[in-house]
């Protein structure tokens, strides 16, 4: 009998706030941790109404805004 492949196990890590902003919207699915950054130099992200900065960082139950988002087509 054939042994099936064992699939990798994937490591979770635990969501711990502060947390730094570029690490949020990459778990939160927005943005890769890079193109968060590229988005906040810009003056694209708000954290509770105020632009934000590279280094921020986020609290459970800030709003975090994107107020503009550069959008990818698929080839």
């Amino acid at each position: 009998m054939k042994e099936t492949p064992k699939k990798p196990v994937q490591k979770v890590t635990p969501v711990t706030f502060p947390m730094r902003l570029n690490r949020y919207m990459s778990l939160d699915g927005k943005s890769s941790r890079r193109s968060a950054d590229k988005m906040i130099e810009h003056k694209w992200v708000k954290i509770n109404g105020r632009f934000a900065v590279l280094g921020d960082k986020v609290n459970e139950g800030d709003k975090v805004e994107i107020l503009k988002a550069k959008t990818h087509t698929k080839r």
